[in-house]
């Protein structure tokens, strides 16, 4: 192992783990959509601890990285409704089947299609 690949072992598996907690608490935060596109950062640092052949302590440091930023993903698609099944599909709106609306002429409410 090059002293690159130990580098890119030793960044990776900080970053992944920085990034993730970063992420989590900035979920919890107003500003929870950047906890999502960090979490998908993190796994990429941590993705690249794994790829250079990262061996022990700094092997499971990027594995806790990568766990931390997928639980920080799964917050992030709680949050923005898609594992709730919000914001998958459009709810109709009141444009759609029966609406009662306000007749101009009389004041009386009419059904229409």
């Amino acid at each position: 192992m090059q002293a690159s690949d130990r580098a890119a072992v030793w960044v990776g598996s900080i970053l992944s783990v920085g990034v993730g907690v970063w992420a989590l608490v900035s979920l919890a935060s107003p500003f929870g959509p950047v906890g999502g596109v960090a979490a998908l950062f993190g796994l990429a640092f941590g993705g690249l601890a794994v790829l250079a052949h990262a061996r022990g302590r700094w092997r499971r440091t990027a594995v806790v990285g990568l766990a931390i930023n997928s639980l920080a993903l799964l917050v992030a698609a709680w949050r923005g409704g898609v594992l709730r099944g919000r914001g998958v599909a459009p709810t109709p709106g009141p444009a759609c089947g029966n609406v009662t609306r306000m007749d101009a002429s009389n004041g009386a409410e009419s059904e229409y299609e």
